[in-house]
């Protein structure tokens, strides 16, 4: 079963918790792709407000909630097409938090 997810969020800077950027998020969770350790797969992409090429490659701070947030790694699959000015991004998860079992049934 797929289970998805969409809400706003926040991108923040690492070091300094400073608002980057709004966006809505889609978050895709394939339940039959569970580990023996019971972990899932996550597939995000963010529609950001604004088309931030500077973003690209880095990795930011990723505010679903007050309470569910952690380090993700962002990617413009269209950075290098800037007359689209696509402002979608690609997440890879990377911090802990997103290893818990309960963070996605939460929001």
């Amino acid at each position: 079963m797929i289970s998805i997810k969409m809400l706003d969020c926040k991108i923040l800077d690492k070091k300094a918790s400073k608002l980057l950027s709004k966006g809505s998020i889609a978050i895709t969770r394939d339940d039959s792709s569970e580990s023996a350790d019971g972990s899932r797969s996550y597939e995000a992409e963010i529609q950001l407000e604004d088309f931030l090429p500077s973003l690209d490659s880095k990795s930011v701070v990723l505010e679903l909630t007050p309470d569910i947030a952690g380090t993700v790694f962002l990617h413009f699959p269209n950075v290098k097409d800037t007359s689209r000015l696509d402002s979608t991004v690609k997440v890879f998860f990377q911090d802990a938090i997103w290893s818990e079992p309960d963070w996605f049934d939460s929001l």
